[in-house]
């Protein structure tokens, strides 16, 4: 459930570089994953930081992630209780059922009141990871 879990930041920077520089030598955060445009750090108390590149910065994304075990429940007990979900359907980012896969990820976005993008994200397990480099029986689900 959304209550039993820990939020995740989410920053858009428009230099990523520069953004790099100032959370590894400025506030010594080690970062834990890099991509083209984003890095993911590790805060001392567990908790992650995350910041993608995006050319006009601010809050117009994603301002927190909620990690969840089962996305598609969480996002059903969530649409009953009045919550709205972002729809996407752009290059690189199509939602079905208000769910969109992305790497070893499924997200959702949804506002609160002021505007603010939240999403979920349900992370493949590492047998998931794993049940992908091996064959696997029509119907499994690797999002267990």
């Amino acid at each position: 459930m959304v209550t039993e879990t820990r939020l995740q930041p989410i920053l858009s920077v428009a230099d990523l570089d520069r953004a790099r520089v100032f959370y590894e030598e400025k506030l010594s955060l080690k970062p834990l994953e890099m991509g083209l445009a984003t890095l993911v750090y590790q805060c001392p108390d567990g908790s992650r930081l995350f910041l993608y590149h995006r050319k006009a910065a601010g809050p117009q994304r994603s301002v927190a992630t909620i990690q969840v075990r089962n996305i598609g429940a969480e996002v059903d007990l969530l649409k009953r209780n009045g919550v709205v979900f972002e729809e996407y359907d752009t290059p690189g980012l199509k939602t079905e059922n208000n769910i969109a896969l992305l790497g070893n990820g499924r997200y959702a976005w949804f506002r609160d009141t002021e505007g603010n993008i939240l999403s979920l994200v349900e992370q493949k397990t590492s047998r998931a990871v794993e049940s992908e480099r091996q064959p696997t029986a029509v119907g499994s689900n690797p999002w267990r």
